[in-house]
């Protein structure tokens, strides 16, 4: 029995080379998404808050090595992810960011994106539902 292998372009990374920044401060839950993430997309770099997430963000851009999806939380210390998007969005930051919220859908729907984001996925959510959300922005 064969297995079908996905037509890519050159344009499009390989599963093995796309590259996703996860930034929230439960090491409980960086440690979940990014075992789901390693397991079907690729490779996750991790940070607890949104200095750290700016920080990374910007250089791996900097270096011509963008990710190529940030998943970054809302409520976190020193920097919450709405603050992150802003300033990444302001330092001339062109990546998709996704940003993860338990607080209310609608408020913060209009917070994010205004903030620059991509998109937000509420939590919680399952893994299919985070699959389906990075494979939307991945295409």
């Amino acid at each position: 029995m064969s297995t079908a292998v996905p037509n890519r372009s050159a344009s499009h990374a390989t599963v093995s080379q796309r590259r996703f920044l996860l930034v929230d401060d439960s090491v409980t839950l960086r440690k979940l998404i990014s075992s789901l993430l390693s397991q079907s997309f690729g490779a996750v770099t991790m940070a607890a808050d949104g200095d750290e997430a700016v920080k990374l963000a910007m250089e791996a851009q900097e270096q011509g090595q963008p990710f190529d999806l940030i998943l970054m939380d809302v409520v976190m210390p020193h920097l919450n992810g709405c603050e992150a998007t802003f300033q990444l969005r302001q330092a001339g930051y062109r990546g998709k960011i996704i940003i993860l919220t338990a607080a209310d859908r609608e408020f913060d729907q209009a917070r994010v994106l205004c903030a620059g984001a991509n998109d937000f996925l509420p939590k919680p959510f399952g893994p299919e539902e985070l699959a389906r959300v990075v494979k939307q922005h991945l295409s």
